[in-house]
């Protein structure tokens, strides 16, 4: 029995498809692999090797835990967007910001990698051939062809690593302001009705919308607390690598081109955190303000709902309220708030006034 030429296409593409896959994963491995081997020897200095060391591991790690949980971030997300539609038809869905951000991020990676490109391969070029050592035997008619391997693979890791680390980011940025504002449309309908309706119009299909928002928070904080954490280590690594850079006495750090990368990266890691940060912290804030709702408006429910019979099921829609936990986690260790970017400001000037006294004790000596 011959299948149908429409079958036969069809599984040429998918087989096509596939070999793409695996050829595109190989290169992500085999970058990886190079960058992590040479990134010490292409940047003699430790600090700056450090943060390119830092941005490939995170994004190499981002890549599969993206991966392993695509099924639960899409189901999540397909959730958050039907009832985003439901609850608030014409709210926004995720940052109305987004395009900005997308194209100041796509401005970012251009600017490093040509900054990347001139050092690598006009600024540096010929010290890179008298300097990097390979691991094994090479010819040296093809030791140039390979040391452009080395520097191309160094280059698509880190900013790869980099766009993966970003992407998520504003993922879990846009999810997070499509739950908060979800939270906050229920809090400020529930609180009209408790004003102006009778209980038992109303009541039950509330405890039922509360009970899909809270297994949605907790779905959506199981699907995307690991990447938060991971961006949270990046960003929170960056920027104190930034920092000793910054207050270095090292020649190296004072060309044109590594100032460039260590303004953009600064940058970048602390409106990344920043976003994050205030994105998540939103969902526990509008959470706490949901707990308030019965002293708010205990006065007008009494008063409209003295004969109503479904003072038991208010009871009960505020004692569930008041159990309820909205928030958004870094991998289940901390609670996302506003106090996470409060502490880190407090570590990275404690950090920068410790470093700077220490150098000028240095210097002096």
């Amino acid at each position: 029995m011959t299948s149908s030429p429409a079958t036969r296409s069809q599984t040429m593409k998918y087989r096509i498809m596939n070999v793409l896959k695996i050829t595109i994963r190989l290169i992500i491995v085999l970058t990886f692999v190079i960058s992590m081997i040479f990134i010490h020897q292409v940047i003699p200095s430790i600090t700056v090797a450090l943060s390119l060391y830092a941005t490939n591991t995170c994004g190499f790690i981002l890549r599969f835990v993206l991966k392993s949980k695509s099924f639960e971030i899409s189901k999540t997300l397909n959730q958050l967007t039907k009832l985003s539609n439901t609850l608030n038809p014409n709210g926004t869905i995720g940052n109305k910001y987004v395009r900005r951000y997308l194209t100041l991020f796509f401005i970012s990676v251009i600017a490093l990698l040509v900054v990347m490109s001139i050092s690598c391969f006009y600024e540096e070029w010929e010290n890179y051939k008298r300097t990097i050592a390979f691991p094994f035997y090479i010819p040296p008619e093809f030791q140039e062809t390979c040391l452009a391997v080395v520097l191309v693979s160094i280059m698509f890791s880190v900013i790869s690593g980099g766009v993966v680390c970003g992407s998520a980011t504003l993922l879990c940025d846009s999810t997070y302001i499509t739950t908060s504002n979800i939270i906050k449309t229920y809090r400020e309908s529930l609180i009209k009705k408790l004003k102006t309706q009778n209980l038992s119009s109303f009541i039950y299909n509330d405890i039922k919308v509360l009970k899909v928002i809270v297994s949605l928070v907790e779905a959506i904080d199981e699907a995307l607390n690991v990447c938060a954490l991971l961006n949270y280590c990046i960003f929170t690594c960056l920027i104190f690598i930034t920092i000793s850079v910054t207050l270095s006495e090292e020649y190296i750090f004072r060309t044109e081109m590594i100032i460039c990368f260590i303004a953009i990266n600064f940058i970048i890691s602390v409106n990344m955190f920043y976003m994050v940060t205030m994105s998540g912290s939103g969902v526990y804030e509008e959470g706490e303000k949901l707990k308030k709702i019965g002293f708010e408006c205990a006065g007008e429910v009494f008063v409209l709902n003295e004969k109503d019979k479904s003072f038991l099921a208010l009871f009960l829609l505020l004692d569930n309220i008041k159990e309820v936990n909205l928030k958004m986690t870094g991998g289940g260790m901390f609670v996302i708030e506003r106090t996470v970017f409060l502490t880190m400001t407090n570590a990275v000037v404690t950090y920068g006034v410790v470093l700077f006294q220490l150098s000028g004790m240095q210097s002096q000596h």
